[in-house]
């Protein structure tokens, strides 16, 4: 996995963002999968936490704003 941007942000950034993850479990299993594979495909993790590829594309999406992908 590639360095993240938390590593060069503000600890305050990096918790708000640890924050959101640990308040949304759809977030959480998604990054709990991410990390669980090296390189996963979409519908992997679709199939991982039961959840539409569209659904995943956005949460990935989210996950990259906000710092953790």
């Amino acid at each position: 996995m590639t360095e993240s941007a938390l590593s060069h942000s503000h600890p305050l950034d990096t918790m708000l963002a640890v924050s959101d993850v640990i308040r949304n479990d759809r977030l959480a299993q998604l990054y709990t999968c991410v990390l669980e594979h090296d390189s996963p495909t979409v519908e992997e993790l679709a199939e991982g936490i039961e959840s539409s590829t569209t659904t995943v594309y956005e949460d990935v999406k989210h996950l990259v704003y906000i710092g953790l992908l």
